[in-house]
């Protein structure tokens, strides 16, 4: 099996990259970034591989996303094929830590996104991105959301998912509250004034609040 695609995410398999050590296979996804005819391939402050790929008009465009870090390797005497061999086997799998989650997503993105610009522009700008510390929980994208974010219009994260269309994913809002009271002696009585009663009142509210729904997502939790 000689595909360049298949080629290319072999090699993308055997250069391991554990969180923050992503620095040689973002070089390897830039250099073939660079032979593809993206019109910028470059690193970002936090070691991201990012490429562009202009398009015919103005305005936002698509992100492919995807990451250079893959999880440990456990233990290798579980695995059937060294863990970064990128071997084929007679089916046509390819094994190897990450070979799923991410590095064969990675090697589609970067080979699709160059298909399409060998077809024409794309109408709009595509831009094709791997973060670093995607498993250490997201370092690199949050120094990549706010350069990105104007300029996009729309975002395919390319995790795995069974071959199946995942339309969104619940996020997650923080928030920190302040009960104020004031500190006395357990000998006193001045429950009026103990936070903790207050907190707990506030609890009570928010476990019968009529929570929003998402079209596709449902009830939020």
């Amino acid at each position: 099996m000689n595909e360049p695609v298949v080629d290319f995410t072999q090699r993308l398999v055997q250069t391991p990259s554990p969180s923050r050590e992503e620095g040689e296979l973002a070089a390897l996804v830039l250099a073939e970034m660079e032979k593809l005819g993206f019109d910028e391939a470059y690193q970002d402050e936090a070691g991201n591989a990012v490429g562009r790929i202009r398009g015919r008009e103005d305005g936002p465009g698509w992100l492919l996303l995807t990451h250079l870090d893959h999880v440990d390797v456990g233990d290798e005497a579980n695995w059937p094929h060294p863990p970064f061999s990128g071997h084929v086997d007679d089916e046509g799998r390819l094994w190897g830590r990450g070979a799923v989650d991410i590095k064969g997503p990675l090697a589609a993105t970067v080979y699709g996104a160059a298909a399409a610009r060998r077809q024409g522009r794309p109408p709009r700008d595509v831009w094709v991105v791997s973060v670093v510390e995607e498993e250490l929980g997201g370092g690199g994208a949050a120094v990549l959301v706010p350069k990105l974010k104007e300029m996009i219009a729309a975002a395919v994260i390319a995790e795995p998912s069974s071959l199946q269309v995942i339309y969104g994913h619940r996020g997650v809002a923080r928030v920190r509250l302040t009960f104020n009271g004031s500190p006395h002696h357990a000998a006193l009585s001045r429950a009026d004034d103990n936070p903790h009663y207050a907190l707990a009142r506030f609890l009570e509210r928010l476990a019968v609040a009529q929570r929003p729904r998402d079209r596709v997502l449902g009830a939020s939790s």
